[in-house]
């Protein structure tokens, strides 16, 4: 999901993701992929180390979302991931404000993003 946001979030912001990518960076608030982690984690408790799957660990981390948009989109101007049980996107929002008023010119694709899908997750 964080990918086609992204690219709707560039699309509508004008930018032209050819040229961007120096001047552009991302900042997301993230709790990870849910689902991932509880497909990881399960087969651990039930069958100890040999029942991990370990091609899954780098999708469940908090980051994998900031890291998969700043490599898709060649964004070189920041790439910073908060990580929470409830990620809003304030922190982040106001994280990519602060850098863009103290630091070099350019654009910061600033958000949250919720890991655990449609109609999962805390209720």
């Amino acid at each position: 999901y964080a990918l086609a946001a992204a690219r709707l979030a560039f699309i509508d912001a004008g930018l032209d993701l050819g040229s961007t990518g120096r001047e552009t960076g991302v900042i997301l608030d993230t709790s990870g992929e849910l689902e991932t982690q509880f497909r990881f984690f399960a087969p651990l408790e039930r069958e100890g180390p040999a029942g991990v799957m370990p091609f899954l660990f780098p999708a469940m981390l908090a980051n994998a979302a900031t890291s998969s948009v700043a490599v898709q989109f060649g964004l070189k101007l920041v790439s910073k991931c908060f990580g929470g049980c409830f990620p809003c996107g304030e922190e982040a929002v106001c994280e990519a404000y602060g850098h863009l008023s103290t630091r070099s010119p350019g654009a910061i694709l600033a958000g949250g993003v919720r890991g655990d899908g449609p109609g999962r997750g805390m209720r």
